[in-house]
């Protein structure tokens, strides 16, 4: 499997809601535990006499690994996200800027200073520092002031 197929994978499970993974689930994870306990009986049958408690690790670790495809998100998908979030909230009121507080209060909570100062320096032909009325820090976005 090619690097963009498991990211489209990642990214498909991440965009899932719930209840779609679950369903999805009492498809996939019968196929799952079949090939394991093929894989399983051909390598050595000791392992297979603990049945139960191999079925119940491969269940834990399938669960494991779908609610770590779920949320787990690079830093660079973080600060991709979080600049069209930013740019999309400003620039619907019609805005060009915004302060880091009001970023922080109207948008995301976990938006941090240093997640701001991450996409001004990722998208320097998208967004600038600035200050609005008060000199507080702000975000300005380009090629939208005029």
């Amino acid at each position: 499997m090619k690097i963009n197929e498991a990211k489209s994978v990642i990214d498909i499970v991440r965009e899932s809601s719930f209840g779609e993974l679950f369903f999805t689930s009492l498809i996939i994870l019968p196929i799952y535990l079949g090939s394991w306990i093929v894989v399983l009986k051909q390598i050595n049958k000791t392992l297979w006499e603990k049945s139960s408690l191999v079925l119940i690790l491969l269940v834990l670790a399938y669960i494991l690994t779908l609610v770590i495809m779920k949320f787990y998100q690079s830093k660079d998908q973080k600060i991709e996200k979080a600049s069209i979030k930013i740019r999309q909230y400003i620039l619907s009121r019609n805005w060009t800027r915004m302060s880091y507080e009001r970023i922080k209060k109207n948008i995301d909570h976990s938006f941090t200073p240093e997640l701001i100062d991450n996409i001004l320096n990722k998208y320097p032909e998208d967004f600038r520092i600035g200050t609005i009325k008060g000199g507080k820090k702000a975000i300005v976005v380009l090629g939208e002031e005029e």
